[in-house]
């Protein structure tokens, strides 16, 4: 099964499991602001934080993300997610 996720959405997932309250910070970031947010959030809950990679990366260049991700919704796809984590913080 192929993980999705929506371009342009924050994917910032805080989970807490049962009565353990341990946390995952799940995130996407292009440009690193979201990872820095993240980090922070990771840092101050002591939460396990894990990054999102698509498997056809974005361009890097701002014009060129905001129309992939406007063709992306307007057809209704999701672009998919690399299935591991690059980036995995405990």
């Amino acid at each position: 099964m192929m993980k999705r996720f929506l371009p342009f959405t924050v994917m910032m997932a805080i989970t807490t499991m049962s009565y353990a309250q341990k946390c995952l910070i799940l995130y996407y970031s292009e440009t690193g602001t979201t990872k820095t947010v993240a980090q922070e959030l990771q840092r101050q809950l002591g939460a396990d934080l894990e990054s999102i990679e698509p498997v056809e990366p974005y361009s890097g260049v701002f014009q060129e993300t905001i129309q992939r991700g406007q063709r992306e919704m307007q057809s209704g796809q999701t672009p998919g997610a690399k299935p591991e984590f690059t980036e995995v913080v405990r």
